[in-house]
């Protein structure tokens, strides 16, 4: 298991905070390089007890969860239920390469969901649509 590992938004402040959680090393690098350089902070874990831990020691901070569905332990839904239910306001963006049929309905401006693989233009859509907008560069 990772530890956190935080990305710090470019330039002067972080329009929000995310919490991304994949279990990939690789992407999840990737993911936290990309939503940094679109001026969000990021706390990016490795699991969902790792994300729990992190969302629970500050979840004022946190307003957005970008998660793998498929994760080892805890799905994502799961994941996100939970979170939920201590932060309603939370927005989340779910990302599989296979979403099952018994998937929550996407809530505009809530929650939305991104296929797998996915290109860096609907990532960044994706965190416009939900997220206040971040400085620019």
């Amino acid at each position: 298991m990772d530890e956190s590992i935080l990305g710090h938004a470019q330039g002067e402040a972080a329009a929000a905070t995310i919490l991304l959680v994949e279990d990939h090393e690789e992407f999840r690098r990737m993911l936290l390089e990309l939503t940094s350089s679109f001026g969000y902070m990021v706390v990016a874990t490795s699991d969902a007890p790792e994300a729990l831990r992190t969302f629970q020691a500050s979840p004022e901070t946190i307003q957005l969860l970008l998660t793998d569905l498929d994760l080892p332990g805890m799905n994502g839904l799961t994941l996100a239920e939970q979170l939920l239910q201590g932060k309603p306001g939370l927005k989340v963006i779910y990302m599989s390469a296979c979403f099952p049929s018994a998937m929550p309905s996407l809530t505009p401006g809530q929650v939305c969901a991104l296929q797998k693989p996915f290109c860096v233009a609907a990532l960044r859509e994706a965190l416009h649509d939900l997220l206040p907008a971040a400085p620019p560069p």
